[in-house]
């Protein structure tokens, strides 16, 4: 590859934030390979999903938990495109852009984030697009943050004995009993104490990807906390309620109050990858090899929740979004320099550490289980440590 490579880096996601910060210092020191790169994302900021619960229990700011992209390339030779792709042709090697433009690359990296798709989300829970507060993507909820917040403060609606003088808590409940369902729960309950959380954890129960250790845990916190355990099944969502499936007969719903319902399961693959051209997996993520390459198309990368790979399996999470970065960056290099690609070996056992709210967190590793305060400093630790490295 003698001329000039053009790279499109198609997202910003965390893999991408820490490739951006690769190429630019790898500019500076004027070891960039023949690159033309355009970043395409239509935030100016991108949020840390870490820090994220920590933020809406009120223990961090937006600005400590936001990397500013247009900081961050200022005066790089990076070309941004501050709007949304809607799609691509792998075979033509084409980007289509919302403003009209079309981008024609030699090298694709595709790291969007994590997301949720209106049009398919509707097929899977009715009125979820409309009446739930949508944990994803970030920048939309940084964006709503300040309606959401006034809502949250304010006296309930729906209780016909709630008066200034007898106050009733506001129903409020959280979809998903994940990792991210239960951080958002305890973050909730803990800085807005007018409301009762319900927590709909399903027919699986509250963190059931985890050890018996961590679920038990969690299961304590939340009751400290005062939130409600649903493990029911989500119909449909409706303005002021839910309407819940009964484990034993799911022909007889109940109804469950919720002034706020917020959405917290796992990410959707990008309906426009389905005309992309792109070798998917059967959820509609793009189908990657060891080094975060499409198994379909060589000029093509992808890593975060956006991919999938094809050799292991592994949880769509930060985690291993931030730990793709430097391997997606490696390879990227590589392939552009017409070197040989090194594969990207996966942690066989990850640190998770679960905020609770208050300035309290559970770790787990494996089999093994703490938890405390001194696990949240720890977190918070870990946290800013990576903040700070993409910090202008």
């Amino acid at each position: 590859m003698n001329k000039s490579v053009h790279l499109v880096l198609l997202g910003a996601g965390h893999a991408h934030i820490y490739l951006l910060k690769h190429l630019i210092r790898m500019a500076s020191l004027a070891q960039t390979p023949k690159l033309k790169i355009s970043l395409v994302s239509p935030h100016a900021k991108t949020y840390y999903s870490g820090m994220v619960p920590g933020l809406v229990a009120g223990l961090y700011e937006f600005e400590e938990c936001a990397i500013d992209i247009s900081k961050l390339i200022h005066n790089s030779p990076i070309q941004w495109y501050d709007c949304h792709a809607t799609g691509i042709d792998v075979n033509t090697k084409k980007v289509f852009l919302e403003n009209g433009e079309c981008l024609t690359f030699d090298l694709l990296s595709i790291d969007t984030g994590a997301g949720l798709d209106a049009s398919q989300l509707d097929r899977i829970l009715p009125g979820a697009s409309q009446h739930c507060v949508l944990l994803r993507p970030l920048e939309n909820l940084a964006n709503n943050w300040a309606s959401i917040e006034k809502k949250l403060n304010s006296p309930s609606t729906t209780s016909l004995i709630s008066s200034p003088h007898h106050p009733v808590k506001k129903p409020v409940s959280v979809i998903g009993g994940g990792a991210a369902g239960f951080e958002i729960a305890c973050s909730l309950a803990y800085r807005f104490p007018n409301t009762q959380v319900s927590l709909i954890a399903g027919a699986q129960g509250l963190g059931p990807s985890y050890n018996a250790l961590v679920s038990q845990a969690m299961q304590q916190q939340a009751k400290q906390l005062g939130i409600q355990i649903v493990n029911q099944k989500v119909q449909e969502v409706q303005a002021n309620q839910l309407i819940l499936s009964k484990p034993t007969n799911p022909q007889h719903p109940t109804l469950l109050p919720s002034e706020m319902s917020w959405l917290a399961i796992g990410s959707m693959a990008p309906n426009w990858l389905k005309q992309s051209g792109l070798q998917l997996d059967e959820k509609g993520f793009v189908a990657v090899n060891e080094f975060q390459q499409s198994v379909s198309h060589a000029w093509v990368f992808a890593a975060g929740d956006v991919a999938s790979r094809t050799d292991k399996t592994y949880p769509r999470s930060g985690v291993y979004a931030v730990r793709a970065g430097p391997a997606l960056a490696r390879n990227i290099v590589l392939y552009s320099t017409q070197q040989n690609l090194l594969p990207h070996v996966l942690p066989a056992t990850t640190l998770n550490l679960l905020a609770c709210g208050r300035r309290y967190a559970i770790a787990s590793y494996g089999t093994y289980s703490f938890k405390g305060a001194w696990v949240w400093y720890l977190k918070n630790y870990i946290d800013k440590k990576f903040m700070k490295k993409y910090k202008v």
